[in-house]
């Protein structure tokens, strides 16, 4: 049987917007976890394209918890800012947002940050909104290697974006930027969505996945574990096949679970610990 080791799976902060930070902390700290990947967007913090706000309370109060922040997400889909945004304004400050979502990662000593790579207008040439992207996470990788972070970039299902929706597409990207701070990892819902399977993933980047968004699905959605149609131990096989040991980001963000999260996390938690290797 394959195992995890309980600091490897990161509680995420989403499906907890409409409850206080303090209130999610205290809930995953009570499910006995130890890391957190932090999704920076509001009520949990305020960021924009001027600065991420009270970030010492925010670092103060998840190190109150003892957690480690394995990963900062700032939010990329709900909110205007994106990689690939077309009006140069926007653009701009879609930049200085990003690059602000850097600084604060560093801040709260963490050094990772994942995002998507944003979408292009419907109808839009592929290859326009292909390069705007590129062009986004080239200058993105810069002020991450400055700050010692790692960019970390995601695919994702067509209607989140519709840039880097494939394994072919994320090979392209890469190598379009051939940047050392730009890193590919795994969304597990976007990798089920394309029809793939992880072993490619890996077989493609082997020890350059450093992060996993890692939730089940019916194959879209972003589900807790038990509510979709995959085989959390045939997934857990994979991973140790080929040795990661990194994070698993639980990326819950599918509405039922926005009223009681705290209900469905035990749920998650509970699949979870069937796994763990304490």
């Amino acid at each position: 049987m394959p195992y995890i080791r309980r600091e490897q799976v990161a509680a995420m902060n989403h499906h907890y917007h409409y409850y206080t930070l303090d209130y999610f902390l205290r809930e995953q700290a009570g499910l006995g976890l130890k890391t957190i990947e932090f999704w920076a967007g509001s009520p949990h913090i305020w960021m924009d394209h001027y600065t991420a706000y009270d970030t010492e309370k925010v670092k103060n109060q998840i190190a109150s918890y003892g957690f480690q922040v394995a990963c900062v997400t700032p939010e990329n889909t709900m909110y205007p800012c994106q990689a690939s945004a077309w009006v140069e304004e926007l653009r701009e400050r879609s930049f200085a947002y990003f690059s602000n979502g850097i600084c604060l990662t560093a801040e709260l000593g963490c050094d990772k940050m994942s995002m998507n790579c944003g979408w292009g207008y419907v109808g839009e040439e592929k290859a326009e909104t292909f390069k705007r992207s590129a062009d986004m996470l080239a200058r993105l990788a810069d002020v991450a290697e400055k700050n010692g972070v790692l960019l970390m970039i995601e695919s994702s299902c067509r209607d989140v974006s519709n840039v880097v929706c494939t394994l072919s597409d994320m090979k392209t990207m890469i190598n379009t930027v051939g940047h050392p701070s730009l890193k590919p990892m795994i969304n597990t819902t976007a990798v089920s969505c394309a029809e793939e399977m992880l072993e490619e993933w890996f077989d493609a980047f082997g020890a350059d996945i450093k992060h996993i968004h890692f939730v089940d699905g019916n194959p879209e959605g972003q589900l807790i574990w038990g509510d979709g149609i995959h085989s959390l131990a045939k997934w857990l096989e994979v991973l140790e096949h080929y040795g990661y040991e990194g994070c698993l980001g639980q990326d819950i963000t599918d509405g039922r679970y926005f009223e009681h999260p705290e209900f469905f996390d035990k749920r998650n938690i509970r699949n979870l610990e069937r796994y763990m290797k304490e």
